[in-house]
């Protein structure tokens, strides 16, 4: 008696599997395909189950198998759209009415066919079926004539058209485009130039079929009555030739362009008229050419552009397109913006290139084979002004006069501006109704220029559209094939006034960089005693005048793009805009030249420094005398040592230590690279600030001061001028912040090694003479005032001791004064004098150099031979009595140097018989070492960096290249400078660490 025995787990685990069964049924319909259903049954689609379902009694299928109608002899009792509908079968020998909901019987005229069950069907060309009278009363169905001068359609009598001749039936006299005329009213088809060229794929002569077909009945309709439609295809297809006017005086045929420009001459509105707004543009006609390119001046467009975006004064412009198709049908008019660029973006960027003031460009690779299914439309373009529409001319770069390019040509005034383009062409390449085309046209490359009026209102001349077309032949046109394809929006103004005034800027500062260079190399004459223009002045003034002419393009360059940048990224009224790729070229052959002019200047000055005299002097004296056992060899040639008294056993004088001679000289080393800016932390910051902080991206060529981008953001282009703006400005404010610290605060407080220097010099007993010209040097003297520096420690401490409590004198030169350092205008005799003290040196120098080809690390002084070394001692010996007055013949004085000789860099008075001292308050004889010409290697590090990011467009490589160029100038400084120190002063080459 119970409904089930069995396990309670198992009868649960049924109803959930039966439960799971239910719902998974429920949860899909079976796939069915209006197709499938069967309309023998008869069966329809039903839209609502996405079932078949079947059709009721004397009913089949309809022929969109999406519902089910009434069999041929069955009329319609209800039809509410519904599922179902109810229909019954007419009498015997009746059919059902045209429209469907009653029953008539054929007439003889119409006889019935028990086969079809339908009444037998009118002649189509001359008779019309009829089976209810005017009143609606149903009568029997019979096929009644059209009367003369009427045709059937649709069912009923209709005139013929106007534009065929009246003959019985409306019977065409001449076919051609789907409409009839009178053979007089057709241009001759032996007159008719129907063919299309296609030059980039060398096809001349190709027989389009859209043109055999169309070109003369257009032209005819729009000669003879003005059809509107036909016109605008006659003008379409004059655009498909590109507007070639080879034909315009050649008797005897004709081709699309060539009968429009007929047709112009006569229909053109006359100047003066009320309608002489567009003088080019005729009646009831397309407008193609303009006669002149006057409308690139024009100043008709009102509206007045702003970067504030508001109605009054809009930031962007709106453009307008006409869009035509093939036949001449008016589509609208539609908004250009997307239409103009066939590569597909964000809104936000596509808008982007009607912004005033941004370099745009936009680019793809567009499959070849989506063209064959894109329409072709032609296109007349406007600009909206306010509440008016301005037209904008169009360069067709594919434009051909006597087969010249014209409109590629740099001269504005042998170009031929037209009206109407089209993007893609899929027509006039067919050669057979229902083919494909053979060739295939698209436009590579749409440019939107844009210039700015001069008067800073923000009103513009009319832009101008330039289009290039590409040819394409069916076999490139394969499914993998692609295209690249480009739109570009370009904004300038005339840079003529800029572009002036920087050449009378270049011109003043090349003149004043001139004279300055004059001064310069007097001064350089009077230093190195020239008296006559010989090749070294010559070679010297080019050198100078390289530097003086660099550091003036500099400072032009950089107030022309700080301009720039200022005053274009700082404007709200549109009144200037950025110099174009062209526009530029002037600016960067400046920036090259200046680029190349620094470079030889610091190439010459690094050769000045790596050959400059210096001696080191030293006043320490020899303290005692010893007696010792010469156990050396007998010299091998008393020529190469020079004359010296052998003996066993000689008494002798204590030595001299070359050991503080050897540390000044290698601290005098160790600051030949010294420079009062890190090289390496400066390119840091400087990249720091433009890439992370983002100030390069201020440098794009769009109104906008951005310091980053968001998605939302078009990356315009960069514009070199204010990337070398903002690099120059970034570059010198971090080069004059580490200057201020290391001067400043470095120096003072935590290390000044020019001065410690100076200080060691004199704790060594040591002074440095330098000889930067032949009569011109610096000297630092270091004699200890203390008398000798040979000491130990313990007396060491002892003489600074003595300082500090100013028990002893002072270190300066003169005495009571602590002046140490001074600029020394030489007699000619005393250089004279050094020189042939310095020959046996420079002999064996070149006598090494004959003789190994080279000069060997290590070996500067390794071979010095005793005279050498006996001139190394008379040298000193000659400078340090020099420096006491103890020469008769070689004396100097000391004095100031006046503030205009200082400020001019020259001595007004000639050494005659004394040499002349100069106090030095600074230490001006870092002007031989890198420390001095920190002005000249800043701006050479910021030449190398700007134009390696013009030509690279990248500061990060910008600033790698211009740390390692400096580190190799670093380098051969060092080197070469090593080496000219031990060749000049004969310190070995290896204490010179």
């Amino acid at each position: 008696g119970t409904f089930y025995e069995g396990n309670p787990m198992e009868l649960f685990l049924c109803l959930v599997l039966s439960s799971c069964l239910i719902l998974a049924s429920c949860q899909s319909i079976e796939f069915v395909q209006p197709s499938s259903c069967d309309p023998s049954r008869p069966e329809y689609f039903d839209i609502s189950t996405l079932s078949c379902g079947t059709c009721g009694a004397n009913q089949r299928q309809r022929a969109d198998q999406l519902a089910c109608e009434c069999v041929p002899n069955a009329k319609l009792l209800s039809n509410h759209g519904g599922p179902s509908i109810e229909c019954e079968i007419c009498p015997e020998n009746q059919v059902a009415t045209s429209d469907g909901f009653d029953c008539a019987t054929c007439d003889v005229s119409a006889p019935y066919d028990a086969a079809t069950k339908k009444c037998s069907h009118c002649d189509p060309s001359q008779k019309i079926s009829v089976d209810r009278k005017q009143n609606g009363i149903v009568q029997n169905i019979k096929c009644l004539s059209c009367a003369s001068g009427t045709r059937p359609q649709d069912g009923v009598c209709l005139p013929c058209s106007p534009l065929v001749s009246q003959t019985t039936g409306c019977q065409c006299d001449v076919s051609s485009g789907g409409s009839c005329f009178v053979s007089s009213q057709l241009i001759l088809a032996s007159q008719a130039r129907q063919l299309v060229s296609y030059p980039d794929l060398d096809r001349q002569d190709f027989p389009s079929f859209p043109f055999a077909k169309n070109f003369r009945a257009s032209e005819a309709l729009c000669r003879l009555y003005s059809n509107l439609s036909a016109c605008q295809m006659l003008g379409n297809l004059c655009v498909l030739l590109h507007y070639n006017k080879d034909l315009e005086d050649l008797p005897g045929i004709q081709d699309a362009c060539s009968s429009y420009l007929t047709l112009q001459r006569e229909r053109t509105i006359a100047v003066g008229s009320v309608d002489s707004a567009f003088p080019d543009w005729p009646k009831t006609m397309p407008w193609l050419y303009y006669r002149d390119q006057d409308i690139l001046t024009s100043d008709d467009i009102q509206t007045s552009f702003s970067l504030s975006d508001s109605s009054e004064q809009p930031a962007s412009l709106t453009l307008i397109a006409a869009v035509y198709s093939f036949n001449g049908t008016f589509l609208g008019l539609q908004n250009a913006s997307r239409i103009l660029q066939l590569c597909d973006d964000r809104t936000h960027v596509v808008l982007a290139a009607y912004e005033i003031g941004t370099d745009y460009r936009n680019e793809c690779d567009m499959p070849l084979v989506s063209l064959l299914s894109q329409p072709t439309l032609f296109y007349d373009l406007y600009l909206k002004d306010g509440d008016r529409l301005f037209p904008i001319p169009v360069l067709n770069e594919n434009y051909r006069m006597q087969g010249d390019n014209v409109n590629t040509n740099s001269d504005s005034q042998e170009w031929q501006l037209t009206r109407r383009f089209f993007l893609i062409d899929t027509i006039s390449g067919v050669e057979a109704a229902g083919a494909t085309p053979s060739v295939v046209r698209v436009a590579d490359f749409v440019g939107l220029e844009v210039k700015l009026r001069s008067g800073g209102d923000g009103h513009i001349y009319p832009p101008l559209l330039h289009v290039h077309y590409k040819e394409l032949s069916e076999t490139q046109l394969t499914a993998t094939s692609t295209l690249s394809v480009s739109f570009s929006a370009t904004y300038s103004m005339d840079t003529g006034s800029f572009d002036s005034g920087l050449s009378v800027a270049l011109g003043l500062m090349s003149a004043l960089a001139f004279l300055y260079t004059i001064l310069l190399i007097h001064g350089w004459r009077r230093r190195n005693g020239k008296e006559t223009l010989d090749f070294s002045t010559i070679t010297t003034f080019f050198f100078l005048l390289c530097g003086t002419l660099a550091s003036s393009y500099f400072w032009i360059l950089f107030s022309s793009g700080a301009y720039w940048l200022l005053f274009f990224k700082g404007q709200q009224k549109v009144s200037i805009l950025l110099p174009t790729s062209s526009q530029e070229s002037a600016f960067i052959g400046i920036v090259v030249t200046m680029a190349v002019l620094k470079i030889l200047h610091i190439v010459h000055l690094l050769w000045q420094q790596v050959n400059i005299d210096t001696f080191f002097i030293d006043w320490e004296k020899a303290q005692g005398a010893t007696t010792r056992i010469n156990t050396s060899p007998p010299p091998a040639s008393a020529a190469e040592h020079g004359s010296a008294e052998i003996n066993r056993l000689r008494g002798e004088q204590n030595p001299v230590s070359i050991w503080r001679t050897y540390f000044i000289a290698n601290e005098w080393n160790e600051l030949q690279t010294l420079r009062k800016i890190n090289s390496l932390f400066q390119l840091f910051v400087v990249v720091f600030f433009l890439e992370v902080v983002g100030f390069s991206n201020v440098c794009r060529h769009n109104p906008h001061a951005f310091y980053s981008l968001s998605r939302d953001d078009y990356p315009a282009a960069r514009s070199r001028i204010l990337r070398f703006a903002m690099a120059v400005i970034i570059y010198v404010i971090v080069a004059v912040v580490q200057w201020v610290f290391f001067v400043f605060i470095y120096e003072r407080f935590i290390e000044d090694k020019i001065r410690q220097f100076v200080d060691v010099c004199s704790m060594a007993n040591v002074s440095v003479f330098v000889m930067e010209g032949s009569a011109f040097g610096y000297y630092i003297h270091g004699r200890s005032v203390h008398g000798h520096a040979d000491t130990d420690m313990f007396e060491m401490h002892l003489q600074l001791k003595r300082e500090e409590e100013d028990l002893c004198g002072k270190r300066g030169l003169l005495p009571d004064t602590d002046q140490q350092t001074f600029e020394m205008s030489l007699t000619l005799k005393l250089r004279q004098q050094y020189d042939r003290l310095m020959l046996p040196v420079r002999d064996q120098l070149a006598h090494r150099m004959e003789g190994d080809g080279r000069t060997q690390r290590g070996r500067a002084s390794g071979h010095c031979n005793t005279r050498v070394l006996h001139s190394y001692a008379i040298i000193n010996m000659f400078l340090s009595a020099f420096l006491d007055h103890a020469l008769r013949d070689f004396d100097y004085i000391v004095r100031d140097k006046l503030l205009l000789e200082r400020l001019l860099g020259i001595e007004f008075n000639d050494p005659i018989d004394k040499a002349l001292f100069y106090n030095d308050d600074g230490h001006g004889f870092d002007s031989v070492l890198f420390y001095g010409n920190e002005w000249n290697l800043l701006l050479f590090d910021m030449v190398i960096f700007t134009l390696t990011d013009l030509l690279a467009a990248d500061f990060v490589l910008a600033a790698f290249i211009t740390y390692i160029i400096g580190q190799l100038l670093v380098l051969v400084r060092d080197s070469l400078g090593r080496r000219n120190l031990a060749r000049k002063t004969l310190v070995d080459e290896r204490f010179l660490i």
